[in-house]
Parts: C-alpha cells; sequence; structure tokens
C-alpha cells in the first residue's frame, strides 16, 4: 500500500489478507413427507449463489426446478407412486458445494369423494377420483338409470340420472385404477313426485298457454275436462312441456280442469279458467273497394265473434270461399265487360253481419299474353315450344270499356325467368337485344315484340309478363324453351331433378304427384322407374313431344338424394333419365294445418287453346307443435298433357297449350311442402283439340296369339314370335332396351311380330307396346324370361 503527504513524500506499507471462512451451503429442512400434488418448499442457506436444484426421481418429481432470490423452491409429486419413495434433491451452489435434501413421497391408497350421495333424476352429482394409479374407471351397477360415466385427467366426473324412477334406488357406482385396485360410493336416486305447472291460470280464448309435466315416469296423458272448449293437445315433447289454447270465448268464466297421468297412474290437475271477453264490433276493412278482373284482391275481417262466413251477392263476377280463413276474404274478379257492383256479406257464429262493396272493373289489358314460335313448327321435335335459337312472336292485346283495342298505351314486356331475350332492333338492323323492352300498342289494340331463345338454352319454362303502363294492370305467363341442336329436338325433359321432404325426420313424402315434360326425340316415350315401389306413373306411354307424365310417390319407399332414376326411352331407343328424390324432412312435425281450398275453385266452362285461367290457394297455415302458425310452401303438378300450372306465391296460372291433345278436365294437384296428407286437386276443363290438330282416330282393339307373357330364354339371340289380329295394319312395335321388334308378313298388313333378345342381361319382364297406323297405342305384349336373367 503507498502512502503520499501534502509535500509529496511517500512511503509503502505491506498488508496481508487472510482468506476468510464463509457460511458452509445448508438447505431447510433436510428431510420431508407428503403426498400427490402436495407442495413442500425447502431454503438453501451459505454458499455461493446462483444454486441449482436437480431431483433424483423427474417422473415423481419433475426438473428442471427454480429457485428464487431468497433461495427457496417448492416441489410437488405429480404421480403416485405405488410404495412410498424417496426423492433426493441435489442443491449445487455457484463453487460446486453441494448438499443434499430428501421429501419422501407417500403411496396414497385409492380413494373416490363423495362416498356416499342423494339425487334425483335430472340432477348431477360431480366425483373426485384421487390416490390409485390412473388411469380410472367407473362402472355404474344400474346403467339405465345412471350411464357409466367418463374420468377426465384430473380424475373428475359426473353422473345425471337419466330417468325419474318410482321407488328409490341404491345403486354403487365402483371406481377401479390401473392396477385393478377399486373403491365404491354409494348413489340413492330418489323419485321425483308427478307435478305440473303452472297449476291454475285465467286466460282469454285463442290465447296459447304452455304447461310443464315434471317428475313421475313418461309417457304422458293430458285430458281436458272440456275438449270442446279446451282441446286435449296434440302432442308431449320430450321436456314434458305441452300447450292448450281455448277455441272459443265462452259467455261466462269456464273452469276446464287439465288432468295429467303417469305411466304408474299417478294423476296431478291443474285448472285452466277461460275468460269471456267484450267483443271488438264485427267489420271489414275496406268496406267499399275498387277491384280489376283477373286481379286478386283481399279483404280483412275483425272483431265480432268468430268463425265467420262470407257470401257474395253475384258469385259469377266475385266469387268468394263460403267459409273464411285467417281472416282474409280472398276476391277474384272475373272478366267483365262494364263495372259491375258486387256486395260481399259477412256472418259471425252470433249471427252479427256486416257488408262491404266491391266494384269490379273491366282491366284495359286483357288475359291474352301470348307467344308464339316463328315458325310455329319451326324443326322437329320442338312442337308448341320455341326452340334454342330459334324465335317467337309476344302479343297482347290493350282494349278499352268497350272492348275495342286502344292504340298508343305503352306496355313494357319483361324477362321473369329463362334463357331468352326481347329483340330491340328493326327490321334490316344489327340485331340487338335486352331483358326488357317497352312498346306502344297498335291500331288494333295489339303491343306485339319478338324474342329468341339463346343458341344453347337447355329445355326449361320460361316466365315473361307484360306490364301496362297506363293503368299499372299485369299479365304473367309461361311458355317452354325446348332443347334444339343441328336442325332436331333434342330428347331433354323438365324437370331434370325433383325433390320432395316428408313432413318430419320419421317420414318421407307420400301422395306427392311430381310432372315431367318430354321434349325431342321421337314419340312415343315409354317410362320406366328403377324402383316401382317408390311411385306410380301415370301413363307410363306418352304419346306426343311435349306431352308429361305424372309421378305419384307412394311413400312406402324413401330415396334420399342421388334420389332413383326414371328412365325415358323414345321410339328409337334412345334413353334420358330423369331424378326423382324423397328424403326425410327435418325439425317438429305439423300437428295440424288448415284446409286448403280454391278460388274461384272447378273451372267447369273450358279452357281455349292459348287460354289461361288463374286460381287463389287460401288456406293451408301449418299449426306448430307451440299451437302458433305457420306460412306453407305449396307444391302444385297437373295430371294431363298440353296443360301447365306455375305458382306464384298462391296465385296458380292454369295454360291450355295452344295446340295439342289435351285431356279433359285437366287435374291440378296441390299439397303443403313436408305434409303429404294435405295432397289436395281441383279440374279445369280443356278444349281436348285445338284447331289445325290432326283429329284423333278411335283406338283399335287387338289380340296377341300366343297372348302375353310371351317367354323368351334368356340367352342373347333367343326370339319369341306372335301374331296380331283384331284390326288392319300397318302396325308399328316399340322395342325396348335389350329388345329388338321385328314386324314380318303380308304387307300392309306385317301382323307377325318377332321379338329378339339382344343381350341377355334384362331382368325381369319388360313390355312391347304395339301402335296401329292411326298412331294410337292399341295393345301390349309383355315379355317374360323363364327365370331372372343375370
Amino acid at each position: 500500500m503507498t502512502i503520499r503527504d501534502a509535500a509529496q513524500s511517500v512511503t509503502t506499507v505491506l498488508v496481508t489478507v487472510n482468506a476468510r471462512l464463509g457460511v458452509a451451503l445448508a438447505v431447510s429442512p433436510a428431510a420431508a413427507e407428503s403426498g400427490i400434488n402436495v407442495p413442500v418448499t425447502f431454503t438453501i442457506t451459505g454458499g455461493s449463489t446462483p444454486y441449482t436444484v436437480t431431483s433424483s426421481q423427474p417422473t415423481i418429481v419433475p426438473n428442471p426446478i427454480g429457485v428464487d432470490a431468497l433461495g427457496r423452491f417448492t416441489v410437488q409429486a405429480i404421480s403416485n407412486p405405488t410404495v412410498s419413495t424417496p426423492v433426493v434433491f441435489t442443491i449445487r451452489d455457484g463453487r460446486n458445494a453441494t448438499v443434499t435434501a430428501t421429501l419422501t413421497v407417500r403411496s396414497l391408497a385409492l380413494a373416490v369423494s363423495p362416498t356416499t350421495a342423494t339425487t334425483v333424476f335430472g340432477v348431477p352429482v360431480a366425483y373426485q377420483i384421487s390416490g390409485g394409479q390412473a388411469p380410472y374407471s367407473v362402472i355404474s351397477s344400474f346403467p339405465t338409470i345412471v350411464a357409466n360415466p367418463i374420468v377426465d385427467i384430473n380424475g373428475r366426473f359426473t353422473i345425471t340420472p337419466l330417468l325419474n324412477p318410482p321407488a328409490p334406488v341404491n345403486m354403487v357406482l365402483t371406481v377401479r385404477d390401473a392396477q385393478g385396485n377399486q373403491v365404491t360410493s354409494q348413489l340413492t336416486i330418489t323419485p321425483v313426485a308427478l307435478s305440473v305447472t303452472p297449476t291454475t291460470v285465467q286466460i282469454a280464448a285463442n290465447t296459447p298457454v304452455t304447461f310443464t309435466i315434471t317428475g313421475g315416469t313418461g309417457p304422458y296423458t293430458v285430458v281436458s275436462s272440456q275438449p270442446s272448449l279446451v282441446p286435449n293437445p296434440a302432442s308431449i315433447d320430450a321436456q314434458g312441456r305441452f300447450t292448450l289454447i281455448a277455441t272459443s270465448t265462452p259467455r261466462e268464466a269456464t273452469a276446464v280442469l287439465i288432468t295429467i297421468r303417469d305411466s304408474a297412474q299417478n294423476q296431478v290437475t291443474a285448472t285452466m279458467t277461460v275468460l269471456p271477453s267484450t267483443p271488438i264490433p264485427l267489420s271489414i276493412l275496406p268496406n267499399t273497394a275498387t277491384v280489376y278482373n283477373n286481379t286478386p284482391a283481399t279483404l280483412t275481417v275483425f272483431g265480432g265473434t268468430p268463425p265467420y262466413q262470407a257470401f257474395s251477392s253475384n258469385s259469377v263476377v266475385l266469387p268468394v270461399a263460403r267459409n273464411v280463413v285467417t281472416d282474409q276474404i280472398l276476391l277474384a274478379p272475373a272478366n267483365v265487360d262494364a263495372d259491375t257492383t258486387v256486395t260481399v256479406t259477412v256472418v259471425d257464429a252470433s249471427g252479427t253481419t256486416v257488408t262491404a262493396t266491391i266494384t269490379v272493373k273491366p282491366a284495359p289489358l286483357l288475359n291474352t299474353l301470348t307467344i308464339t314460335p316463328t315458325p310455329a313448327s319451326p324443326g322437329v321435335g320442338c312442337g308448341s315450344a320455341v326452340c334454342a335459337g330459334q324465335t317467337a312472336s309476344v302479343t297482347v292485346l290493350v282494349r278499352n270499356l268497350a272492348g275495342a283495342g286502344i292504340q298508343g298505351r305503352a306496355v313494357r314486356f319483361e324477362n321473369v325467368q329463362g334463357n331468352y331475350q326481347f329483340f330491340t332492333s328493326g327490321p334490316g338492323q344489327p340485331e340487338t337485344f335486352a331483358n326488357s323492352i317497352t312498346v306502344t300498342s297498335g291500331q288494333d289494340g295489339l303491343a306485339v315484340v319478338r324474342l329468341r331463345a339463346d343458341v344453347n338454352a337447355p329445355t326449361q319454362v320460361a316466365l315473361i309478363r307484360a306490364t301496362e303502363l297506363t293503368t299499372g294492370n299485369i299479365l304473367n305467363s309461361s311458355f317452354i324453351i325446348a332443347q334444339f341442336t343441328d336442325g332436331a329436338g333434342t330428347l331433354t325433359a323438365i324437370p331434370t331433378t325433383w325433390t320432395v321432404t316428408g313432413a318430419d325426420s320419421s317420414n318421407c313424402a307420400a301422395n306427392i304427384p311430381v310432372t315431367y315434360y318430354i321434349f325431342g326425340g321421337t314419340p312415343p316415350y315409354r317410362i320406366q322407374s328403377t324402383l316401382p315401389n317408390y311411385a306410380n306413373i301415370v301413363p307410363t306411354l306418352v304419346q306426343t313431344n311435349g306431352g308429361g307424365f305424372t309421378a305419384i310417390l307412394t311413400g312406402t319407399v324413401c330415396s334420399p338424394s342421388p334420389g332413383t332414376s326414371i328412365t325415358i326411352t323414345d321410339a328409337t331407343g334412345r334413353t334420358i333419365s330423369v331424378q326423382l328424390i324423397n328424403g326425410l324432412g327435418s325439425g317438429n312435425p305439423a300437428t295440424n294445418y288448415n284446409a286448403i281450398q280454391f278460388v274461384p275453385g272447378d273451372v267447369t266452362t273450358p279452357l281455349a287453346c292459348g287460354q289461361s285461367v288463374i286460381e287463389q290457394i287460401v288456406g293451408g297455415e301449418i299449426k306448430l307443435a307451440d299451437g302458433s302458425l305457420t306460412q306453407p310452401t305449396f307444391i302444385v303438378s297437373t295430371l294431363g298433357p298440353n296443360v301447365t300450372a306455375t305458382l306464384n306465391g298462391r296465385i296458380i296460372t292454369i295454360t291450355r297449350s295452344p295446340n295439342g291433345t289435351a285431356t279433359s278436365p285437366a287435374v291440378i294437384y296441390v299439397s303443403i311442402l313436408g305434409v303429404p296428407a294435405s295432397l289436395t286437386s281441383f279440374q279445369v276443363a280443356v278444349a281436348t283439340q285445338c284447331a289445325g290438330d290432326p283429329p284423333t282416330l278411335p283406338t283399335a282393339v287387338i289380340e296377341f296369339t300366343p297372348s302375353s307373357p310371351l317367354v323368351i330364354p334368356c340367352a342373347a339371340g333367343s326370339t319369341g314370335v306372335t301374331t296380331i289380329s283384331g284390326a288392319p295394319g300397318p302396325f308399328t312395335a316399340v322395342p325396348f332396351a335389350g329388345l329388338s321388334a321385328l314386324l314380318t308378313g303380308t304387307p300392309p298388313t306385317n301382323n307377325i311380330l318377332t321379338i329378339t333378345r339382344s343381350t341377355a342381361v334384362l331382368a325381369g319382364s319388360a313390355s312391347i307396346p304395339v301402335i296401329v297406323s292411326n298412331g294410337t297405342v292399341s295393345g301390349t305384349i309383355v315379355v317374360a324370361p323363364p327365370a331372372v336373367c343375370l
């Protein structure tokens, strides 16, 4: 050490520093005991920091082990050893000095908590397993009441009784660990007495009340003491809930006793008191109105005492449905040539009457929207349809009240749906197109435009609308676009797929008719389903291009997506297929529905060729299990050739094709989607023949010798021969897939029919129609193998 004074004199001193004896490294406590998941804290003193700690049994106490600034570290066992096991912790300081501490981890015996418990149906009990060796399993002595639970990674599980027992049940939960050790817990399930809430309620008519049943043993039954006032519930849901509605208003407060019984014949009651109400005076809104012919309108009934009935003073001009559904009166005015006043009278259940005065006016735009292909038959196979890539004229008549055409009225034509456009260019100009066009009527009151179907348009139903812009009067119509390739109609059908579903998740649809239309190819067409029990086909032989057939679902066989195929074979053997999908429904089933009615109903005056008529659907609202109403989705189809029915909301437009043979009356089927039992229908008389159509000749009756079935062996090339008699020839035989038909004999009769099996894979019977010279099917020979051909 150097010492210097103020005068800078210097001297030195030697100082010797001996090594200091520090505090020795130690840990406290030096030994301890614990069990799984029980923490223990140790404290390190002395030595030199930093400290490190390692475990001799990392599967029981894992590394690394952290040490805080005060020299403390905390450890706990993460697994339960099979026997008590010492875990040695080695503590090392910064100078590599070491000390040790020992934690003895006790082996905990398998246990479960609680060991006894009591609960009731639907109330959960939580358990905790400790000790032993994971994983654990739990077995219930009554799995129908308490299912075997799943134990989580922390040894916890929960049980909930699945049903309400009629008497107390003492059951055992057996807990086992991985080494086969086991413990038990006793669980008592006490029954919950049958009860219902609310027990008393006061309510007005037509107001739903929901009751909830608890306890007892299901299933339950509910009985009303006055079902004419409060009907028995349609169903009780899985939570024991049911809804009741008083369907009428009593003259005085009326107590209705609701009796609930369970399967053990225990019973409780609730009292539903239906209160009288002061009725709102009966009225109709509006009580005066102006409507136009062929344009639907509605009146609304308020107050009074339902149900209501309605009457028209002139049912020819303004028919109304007698029974008023959902307080709405639907008006469907007929054609009139001058203003016509009609009185609509409404009578409620108490006999009170009110009237409304309706003036029916002739609409300037009449129901004469027509679409005519140009030329009418541009190619083989399109029939009355507009061929793809071809044109058509569209005409509508605007007239005054006297019936004369009005010149200079603006009419807008619009493409509502379909692959077509209107010409916007004049003759000799470059062709331009648009989806809408406005023109003015000529001297004769006719507004005329042209349209062209897209070149590659598939077969489809196209929709068109005409609006007379002065009055806003609208007409809608539909027409067919048929696929047309290389100068000939392509064999097609519409729709390609029909999809229906059942009323609920347990049923597919039944008694639902769906109609397909065939275009192109060479008629007649044979219709055959790959699953005959799935649907009834009517007819199985379609004679005309553009004709249709109806498949009526039986509901005995469901066919979800992709559905079943219906094969269409033309006279040359070409085939196409359409799909029919009938899948299960979903959601709560409808317990009831309002009756479906039609206004004006059956049409007895035949529709002329190209003419349309409008029907209105009323009713059909679905009553759900909770008593509420929901609006339905309707399905509409026709049974009869050359008659189409299109649906827009609740308006059905029925159109007789401009040409082709039709069956009168045509049957129009309507049902609620998902409610097969709602299927109903009305009839529309139509003209059976159109001007220019070839006359229908009487159908001949012929016989076959030998008669059906004509047995042909399975081997390819096998033949069968039958002789045709009973009508003059020449005849035509329609071949079937896998079977050829050859007519020979003395011309022109050609009455010897030879059928040859061209393949051996056809299984089951087949039918070969024979057609006489006038084009009508006069007989069918059934061909059958001696056994199923494989």
